[in-house]
């Protein structure tokens, strides 16, 4: 019975993405008509988040064969789902009330005026304007392409591909009035994607070049000199800017009127970022005593760590992590790691007695639904944790090399609590990346509804997965993921990012944010591995901005209804509204009648090792979720 509804989960979990394909039709065309099959359907530019996207483009299945959905007005109703369950029929009604309707897309089109002229001499043979977000999404569906329904429907409907002379150029008999995306895109070996903001003020130059060795991979911002003077010169703007003489011609060049300014400059909310990246004294000595202390013991906690990683992935078989190929498999382990499983995957995290009580609740929910999470190892900030944790039935692991921190939870998002944690967080993803694991790393505060594993399987390609924060806040461009909850597969690419973001400690501090410095960090790897990023759907993997801004959606998992993997409460103040939003949702797994309101006393109370006769044992905590 298990197996069966197990199937047929997946059979509509397939029909729902395959479903999102269909009803958005013009991922795959850019033109009204019906298919050589007679079968109608509609086209027209995506509305709908990235994640979708992607997923629907993967993971459509004949399982369970559907009909176009159809979205002409001088189309006829064609029967839906023959055949297929109420599970199945539900699962699509869900996919409908996600997503709007599709306006009209426009064709691609050359772009009007004298274009020979325009393009004499750059190497250039054509420029079509063609639909934006499907165009882009086809390309990479993994950088969100933020569109009309994110941005109050003011975002480009449009932008501009540009075919090269020789190889890549549009054939002759190329028609641009009822070309599909894929058509457009046909003579392209490759596409350079730039995702440029479009301002008042602010210029693109597209400035070719017949060298690849010459080519930029990053946009360089470039602000005129009397602007950056008046900046300077205003004492509520002069932070925003880098310290430096902008009266000077450059080098005794009056033509050189701009100057280079990093990517937040002029932004007023990112300072030591934008501006001087003052780092105080005490900041620097600070991370620089971390680093040299982690460096330092590094070899000590490798050795300490292995083996309960080993104990913690003991249970899993070489078959269910033996997604490489023979010949990647080979070289990963012809290097001397600790690891002969290459890619067992681990769940980690970082918690001091502040988030214990998130802790416990997790694995409760994760125990309530029957969810196997043995994998599980919690480096802590203090010794006297490993027996509370080893209590919960998770591995834990400290290591005075670790550095110190501090016991309770942060009040406020990016107090000081929270960017020394910070530092937790890194190592809880780097040292096992470091012994050739795969690595699941997430917060405390999250719940699990069911196994994640078999999302990360479905496409190798994929190095990295993130969350999507919800938040579209420059300093987390272009990918804008979530540095709460993210899997990564082990290999050599991945390990560099890592280590990159781990010897960023400065940053981390100067920021007061692990989401910066791990969004800048997967923009380079990317750029220098050529790190391949998905950020996962919303509704399947679900934050906190769901809860606070999607009550609709919020409500049909509370009822049942919708059945993503997990929930992240983040975009939360503190420990203590999660509680209060967790029990809202009936995501409480823990005993009241053992347990405080916020499972406060869980270190006290819990029946440890340590403490064999305190009163609370721990199979007397977990009870089903409530409010």
């Amino acid at each position: 019975m298990a197996s069966g509804t197990m199937t047929m989960r997946r059979v509509a979990e397939g029909l729902f993405f395959f479903v999102l394909g269909a009803y958005f039709s013009g991922m795959y065309h850019i033109h009204y008509g019906a298919s050589a099959n007679g079968r109608c359907h509609c086209d027209c530019d995506p509305r709908m988040p990235p994640g979708h996207a992607q997923v629907a483009l993967r993971r459509a299945t004949p399982d369970c064969p559907a009909c176009n959905i159809p979205r002409c007005p001088d189309c006829p109703e064609c029967p839906v789902f023959p055949g297929c369950s109420g599970e199945v029929a539900a699962a699509v009604a869900a996919a409908r009330r996600e997503v709007p309707k599709c306006p009209e897309a426009p064709a691609a089109r050359p772009v009007t005026g004298d274009v020979d002229a325009m393009l004499h001499n750059t190497e250039w043979q054509r420029v079509m304007n063609v639909p934006r977000i499907a165009t882009q999404l086809r390309v990479n569906p993994y950088i969100v392409a933020v569109g009309d329904r994110e941005n109050g429907g003011k975002s480009p409907e449009n932008a501009l591909l540009f075919y090269p002379n020789g190889r890549g150029a549009l054939k002759a008999t190329f028609n641009p009035n009822n070309a599909t995306i894929d058509e457009m895109l046909e003579p392209c070996e490759e596409v350079n994607l730039v995702v440029a903001p479009v301002v008042p003020g602010r210029c693109l130059l597209l400035a070719p070049t017949d060298r690849v060795k010459t080519v930029s991979y990053h946009i360089m911002r470039h602000m005129r000199k009397t602007k950056l003077k008046a900046i300077q010169d205003d004492p509520k703007t002069m932070k925003r800017i880098p310290d430096k003489d902008y009266e000077g011609p450059g080098h005794g060049s009056p033509e050189h009127k701009f100057e280079q300014i990093g990517r937040f400059a002029g932004i007023e909310e990112y300072g030591q970022i934008s501006g001087r990246m003052t780092i105080s004294k005490s900041a620097q000595e600070r991370s620089d005593e971390h680093l040299t202390r982690v460096f330092a013991g590094m070899k000590d906690m490798e050795a300490s760590l292995a083996p309960v990683l080993a104990s913690a992935t003991a249970h899993i078989t070489s078959r269910e992590v033996n997604y490489y190929s023979p010949e990647v498999l080979r070289r990963l382990k012809n290097r001397s790691y600790a690891n002969d499983k290459i890619g067992a995957p681990v769940i980690t995290m970082a918690v001091n007695e502040g988030a214990i009580h998130l802790l416990a609740n997790f694995i409760c929910s994760a125990k309530a639904n029957n969810i196997d999470i043995r994998n599980l190892v919690v480096l802590v900030s203090h010794d006297h944790l490993v027996p509370v944790v080893e209590g919960m039935g998770a591995y834990a692991f400290y290591h005075k090399s670790m550095g110190d921190y501090p016991e309770d939870g942060h009040k406020v998002f990016g107090d000081a609590t929270f960017s020394k944690m910070m530092f937790l967080k890194v190592l809880a993803a780097y040292l096992p990346l470091r012994l050739g694991y795969d690595v699941l790393f997430q917060d405390a505060d999250h719940v699990w509804l069911r196994e994640p594993w078999p999302y990360f399987r479905d496409d190798l390609n994929i190095d990295a997965y993130f969350m999507d924060d919800g938040s579209r806040d420059s300093r987390f461009a272009p990918y804008f993921a979530n540095s709460g909850f993210y899997y990564w597969r082990y290999n050599p690419p991945m390990f560099h990012l890592a280590k990159n973001i781990f010897k960023n400690a400065e940053i981390l501090g100067a920021t007061r944010s692990h989401q910066v410095v791990v969004n800048q960090a997967l923009i380079e790897a990317n750029s220098l591995y050529g790190v391949n990023v998905e950020v996962v759907p919303k509704h399947l993997f679900v934050t906190g901005q769901q809860f606070h801004r999607n009550k609709t959606f919020m409500n049909e998992i509370k009822e049942g209804l919708a059945e993503p993997y997990l929930f992240h409460m983040c975009w939360t103040k503190n420990g203590t509204f999660k509680v209060h939003y967790f029990r809202e949702m009936n995501m409480w797994y823990m005993n009241d009648d053992v347990m405080d309101y916020d499972g406060g006393n869980i270190v006290r109370d819990l029946r440890t090792t340590a403490k064999p006769d305190n009163a609370v044992a721990w199979q007397d905590v977990c009870v089903a979720g409530h409010h």
